[in-house]
């Protein structure tokens, strides 16, 4: 929805000069005044397309004498639908429950179409909400098209960053899924560039090491993908260092089948 306004300027001598707009519904045949519209100025905000095709004038008085009727304006409201990006709090957001995006659309009931972009490029998505990484950072926005108008909207843009749409806690190991049967993210969180896990080592339940890489670790959360296939199932202890051998943090994983 979209807001309009008419404006009239008057002048009446010495006499400061009185106003009172009117709308006619049936196409100029009938007006009624508009309760409070006594200025100069008629603002409609979120005009419904249901005002589409009034007519609106004002009548121009001085000294409640004489009186002046302007010429008539007939509204077009646009019915182009209206879209609003949001993106919901992610309290109990993490590798395994990632956030989304919801286009919000007005009016409700419309048939559209929706064309997704991230970063300025088209991305597949045909639905009102769209499901980001936790460690995504981008730009995201939205066209939808009314398929009965052919009108199209553009959205506000949206930028993710994971530092707000992530929760994992500071300094805490996070595995998912667990248990797990082929593949793990072990994920670590530290916001000190100077301090990131780069280091991953897991031992098997008799103390011996059965993995350990080294990580490149960029962005505010460090993913770690570890390939657990071709281990025995059991329970393992992962263990975080830095690159000086300092331990960040551990965690607990479950390998079965």
């Amino acid at each position: 929805m979209e807001n309009y306004s008419f404006s009239v300027t008057a002048t009446s001598g010495t006499n400061i000069p009185g106003f009172q707009w009117q709308v006619s519904t049936d196409g100029g045949l009938s007006y009624t005044n508009i309760a409070g519209e006594t200025n100069s100025n008629l603002s409609i905000n979120n005009a419904a397309i249901t005002l589409n095709g009034n007519i609106y004038r004002v009548i121009v008085s001085s000294n409640g004498c004489n009186s002046i009727t302007s010429n008539a304006v007939s509204l077009r409201v646009s019915n182009k639908p209206a879209i609003v990006l949001t993106l919901p709090a992610t309290s109990n957001n993490n590798p395994s429950v990632n956030t989304m995006i919801y286009a919000t659309v007005s009016p409700a009931n419309a048939k559209i179409l929706y064309s997704w972009k991230r970063n300025g490029v088209i991305i597949s998505n045909i639905l009102n909400a769209l499901t980001i990484a936790v460690d995504d950072e981008a730009s995201y926005q939205v066209t939808i098209t009314d398929i009965s108008t052919g009108c199209q909207s553009t959205s506000n843009t949206i930028n993710t960053l994971a530092s707000k749409s992530d929760n994992l806690i500071a300094n805490r190991v996070f595995v998912y899924p667990n248990p797990v049967k082929t593949t793990m993210q072990v994920r670590y969180n530290n916001s000190t560039s100077a301090n990131k896990g780069t280091m991953v080592n897991i031992y098997d339940e008799k103390g011996i090491r059965v993995f350990s890489k080294a990580y490149a670790i960029t962005g505010t959360f460090g993913r770690m993908d570890v390939d657990m296939s071709g281990m025995q199932n059991g329970t393992y202890m992962i263990y975080i260092t830095d690159n000086q051998g300092k331990k960040l943090g551990a965690g607990k994983v479950v390998k079965v089948n």
